[in-house]
């Protein structure tokens, strides 16, 4: 909880640093956001890593351990968060944003030491054995969307994600954790389907430059069998049932739940979209090569994103049902449009492209919508 408020407040100042209340509200809340990054660096004051805490995957019980993976990436977060939250305009605190880099460097210091198996190419779930959780990178997926960039490395990222895929896959998802103890053990949280681990994988991927289609289809997996086996999306659940006890992938524990709902990453993923209101800057990293359209995710704005099979790139606001975008920056892998098409503002049914063998076109009219009678 401490982790996620600095993370939420960031968040906030992100995507609505435009609006007069946001500075003040940053303000306001910054006393409160300090001290719960304070909490995690006195809690992480013996190994550089938060000890024995309880997590969003409480059936584990990790908190029996000194210290788990998924706590310690959130810590990690807290700190690249309270930094960012620290040299904004509204706060400017240098010196506090300067324990909160030597936290982080501690902390990833810690991580290799702790919780890194080099020979396996895994983080361990927690220290003193080498079970391996699914979902214990998490806190990257939402370091991905925020832009802040790596908690430890990428190839570390690459070559964990693999090991979860080559030793925790069934049929129905990714098992939420092994090698605890052997498997088929009978009903319990290791030996289960918990619906955040396939979508996160998937977001995680995708930031890293692997395949789309595995990417994917790795979330299809667990989503395509509630859709179209199940056939209830109506309910879907926290978690479903895992292997060798009669009850496998059948709804197990949480009805209506929204640990699902982590897939709202992947369009990020799949953009590569970074957002920043104070900047008003808008810069995209596509995963998919070729043509493609695909939402963009702004503040009250309806816009997707496009890709010719020219290479060119249309970034258009909807005619309606959207406020207009104002952007000082804009690119796509890098590539801007030409120079005095930017700063630029995009009314409703607008668009500007750019790229590809078109050259620039701002500001070309999109057919309204017609009401319907």
């Amino acid at each position: 909880v401490s982790s996620m408020f600095v993370v939420y407040l960031l968040e906030w100042w992100r995507w609505t640093a435009d609006e007069p209340s946001a500075a003040s509200l940053v303000v306001e809340l910054w006393p409160a956001a300090r001290a719960a990054a304070r909490w995690q660096m006195d809690r992480s004051a013996e190994s550089g890593l938060p000890t024995r805490l309880v997590d969003t995957y409480d059936g584990l019980r990790l908190s029996r351990y000194n210290v788990s993976c998924f706590s310690a990436l959130f810590h990690l977060l807290a700190m690249a968060a309270a930094r960012e939250l620290a040299l904004s305009p509204p706060v400017r605190d240098a010196a506090f944003a300067a324990e909160c880099d030597a936290a982080l460097a501690r902390g990833r210091a810690a991580m290799d030491a702790l919780l890194w198996v080099e020979g396996r190419g895994y983080y361990r779930s927690y220290t003193g054995g080498e079970a391996l959780m699914s979902d214990s990178l998490y806190a990257q997926v939402l370091a991905d969307t925020l832009g802040l960039g790596a908690l430890t490395s990428d190839a570390q990222v690459t070559r964990h994600l693999a090991a979860v895929l080559q030793r925790n896959d069934s049929p129905y998802g990714l098992l939420c954790q092994t090698g605890r103890y052997p498997l088929p053990a009978g009903a319990g949280a290791d030996n289960s389907i918990w619906m955040m681990a396939n979508p996160n994988w998937a977001s995680l991927s995708l930031r890293r430059g692997g395949d789309p289609h595995k990417a994917l289809s790795v979330v299809n997996k667990t989503f395509g069998w509630v859709r179209d086996t199940l056939a209830d999306q109506w309910n879907v659940v926290a978690v479903y049932g895992g292997l060798g006890y009669g009850a496998e992938g059948l709804p197990a524990a949480n009805s209506h739940y929204g640990y699902h709902l982590v897939a709202w990453h992947l369009l990020f993923a799949l953009t590569g979209q970074v957002y920043s209101a104070r900047s008003r800057s808008l810069t995209f990293a596509p995963a998919l090569r070729g043509r493609f359209e695909l939402p963009v995710l702004v503040p009250a704005v309806a816009a997707t994103l496009s890709r010719g099979s020219d290479g060119e790139c249309t970034l258009a606001v909807a005619a309606a049902g959207s406020a207009s975008l104002v952007l000082h920056t804009l690119s796509v892998d890098g590539v801007a449009p030409p120079a005095g098409v930017l700063p630029v503002k995009l009314a409703p049914g607008q668009r500007v492209s750019w790229g590809g063998g078109a050259g620039a076109r701002t500001k070309v009219t999109l057919s309204s919508l017609k009401p319907v009678d």
